[in-house]
């Protein structure tokens, strides 16, 4: 545990004087991840695959703001839908417009929510995104994470349609808006990770703000039985099955992933809490006060002896014996 703290204190001052290289560094990773979890996912278009316009569009996130890089990915995956059926496409990009429109330009800063939400999910390793949601942002950070469920089973189901079954009759359309009402915007399956995850992360973040010892890893446990009950729940409920044994792999997960961020963002020394009283003319106050953990790497110093110097004053100790 002394070494993930000395690596903490490190990374954090490597950060501190790096910054400015640092996360436009980090944000080119994770556009370059999600451009190419677009393209194998969806594909249908061979040129938004090519490498350089991979590379070059992850640039272009990088340097705008969070809302506009969401923005791309949303137009990309709406271009990978014209070369599959202009219908298709017309139908996602209604639905992303909607989802702009009703939050996306009024909270930018839950955006990454909405990114790596799918993203999650393609990974096989959703069950960590309520945890990380509840202890990093909040609750209304949840209405991202919902969005990017319904991102992720939308771009599921439409890839599994089959164009042959329409052919070119005229209520092609209609077809298609029926197909994407009852597999996604009705799926069971969606709606049971929805609501678990949703209060999952209020459950976890109304503990993590409690002035309790261990408060972050009180929330991460009982976030994570949450979310199995839940997730057990509605299955029976909503008759949708999900795997039992993804649920307590994701959940180990899960749990390992909220210990990492309780030791690398919230290390505090509850051995050493003070309880505060003091008053002013209107109210009393009681503050508790929890330190932070501070651990700097130790400067070890190695004095050399110099072994000739060590051997003359053993020569002229022995010839004054004489």
């Amino acid at each position: 545990m002394m070494t993930l703290y000395v690596v903490k204190d490190f990374l954090q001052r490597i950060y501190g004087k790096y910054h400015m290289y640092i996360t436009p560094a980090l944000k080119l990773i994770l556009s370059l991840v999600s451009i190419i979890t677009i393209n194998s996912k969806i594909g249908y278009m061979d040129k938004l695959k090519n490498p350089l316009i991979v590379f070059l569009l992850a640039v272009v996130c990088t340097f705008m703001p969070n809302s506009v890089t969401v923005l791309i990915l949303a137009a990309l995956i709406v271009l990978h839908m014209i070369a599959h059926s202009l219908e298709l496409a017309a139908i996602v990009l209604f639905m992303f417009v909607i989802l702009y429109l009703v939050y996306f330009r009024f909270s930018a800063k839950s955006c990454y929510a909405v990114i790596l939400t799918p993203m999650a999910f393609a990974l096989n390793i959703p069950y960590v995104v309520p945890v990380v949601i509840g202890l990093l942002m909040g609750p209304f950070a949840s209405i991202a994470m919902i969005c990017g469920i319904f991102v992720y089973y939308i771009v599921k189901f439409t890839m599994g349609y089959n164009l042959e079954m329409i052919g070119d009759e005229e209520g092609a359309i209609l077809e298609i808006v029926k197909y994407i009402v009852d597999n996604a915007l009705f799926n069971r399956e969606m709606i049971a990770y929805m609501l678990a995850f949703t209060v999952t992360v209020i459950v976890v973040y109304a503990i993590r703000r409690l002035s309790v010892d261990y408060s972050w890893l009180i929330a991460t446990g009982a976030g994570v039985l949450t979310n199995i009950v839940l997730m057990i729940l509605t299955q029976i409920v909503l008759t949708v099955k999900v795997s039992t044994l993804g649920i307590v792999l994701g959940s180990i997960l899960a749990i390992v992933v909220g210990v990492v961020l309780f030791l690398l963002v919230f290390s505090v020394d509850y051995t050493r809490t003070e309880i505060v009283q003091f008053e002013d003319d209107d109210y009393y106050y009681y503050v508790k006060a929890v330190p932070k953990i501070a651990v700097t790497k130790p400067n070890l110093q190695v004095k050399k002896i110099n072994a000739q110097k060590t051997r003359h004053v053993a020569e002229s100790n022995s010839e004054d014996e004489e």
